[in-house]
């Protein structure tokens, strides 16, 4: 019998949405335990392999490979391919891959937030709960010790463990936009197993490994719209505005130069 689809509130189930939303999001990490009912159906080892071997789904940019925390050139896993453009592109070669994982390395297919009616429904799903834009990806590894590399995600991130057990290191810090933050202070270590959620705030640093067996993970990204997002809307609606299509006076008539712009003031506050 095929399983109902998951929603927000089942994927975060026991924890009540009220107290993520008000608790965690975009504050502190959360962990929920769960029993494997939740990943259920949503994407496999089988499915990986399908997807694999459509080698027409994938480029250097939609898939890559890291190996001890540093990224495997194309050219050592995938082969010369055109797209539907009739350009020359690199194709993954789905036995490279599939070789390469078994020695240790991490997989991450890019772009699944439509791959399976399941994937779509549980990144819409999130994306309305949260008012941002949703983004997927699978992450694969065999057998792997803690990256020395530490990573983070622009925007909320939900890590659902779909197979095998992962460890987890969270630190203190986050990064911001143009900063420069480097993580130092470890706040946490958890070992997720197939059914548990994470989700950790945008920037949140962590490292990742998948120990002593082959694992896979989902990882579904929201990110919420800025203040600056609107920006570009605000530019559109000007121009039906008369007095932003009429020309600037000269700049040495200040006068006249500072009224306009503050008659610009008085028309972009009552249109915002």
């Amino acid at each position: 019998m095929t399983r109902a689809l998951l929603t927000f509130r089942a994927l975060l189930a026991p924890l009540p949405s009220e107290d993520f939303m008000s608790e965690h999001l975009g504050q502190a990490p959360a962990f929920v335990g769960g029993d494997g009912s939740k990943s259920s159906e949503l994407f496999d080892w089988e499915d990986a392999r399908i997807f694999l071997n459509n080698s027409k789904l994938w480029s250097s940019e939609t898939l890559k490979i890291t190996e001890a925390g540093e990224n495997v050139p194309p050219q050592q896993y995938c082969f010369q391919g055109t797209n539907r453009s009739l350009r020359s592109i690199l194709r993954p070669d789905p036995i490279s891959v599939l070789e390469r994982i078994r020695r240790g390395a991490l997989l991450t297919l890019g772009s699944m937030e439509s791959a399976t009616p399941h994937l779509t429904r549980l990144t819409a799903a999130l994306s309305s709960a949260l008012g941002g834009v949703g983004t997927a990806r699978i992450s694969c590894s065999g057998p792997s010790e803690l990256a020395n590399l530490v990573d983070f995600d622009v925007g909320d991130a939900f890590h659902l463990q779909l197979d095998g057990t992962t460890s987890w290191v969270l630190y203190e810090e986050r990064a911001v936009m143009g900063g420069d933050t480097v993580p130092n202070e470890t706040v946490g270590e958890l070992e997720m197993k197939a059914g548990d959620v994470l989700y950790l705030p945008a920037g949140q640093y962590y490292r990742t490994a998948a120990g002593g067996g082959s694992a896979m993970w989902l990882t579904i990204i929201i990110v919420r719209p800025a203040g600056f997002d609107i920006v570009p809307l605000i530019h559109e609606c000007l121009k039906d505005i008369p007095i932003f299509r009429a020309d600037l006076p000269f700049f040495d008539n200040t006068v006249k130069h500072k009224r306009h712009l503050e008659a610009l003031a008085d028309a972009l506050r009552r249109m915002v």
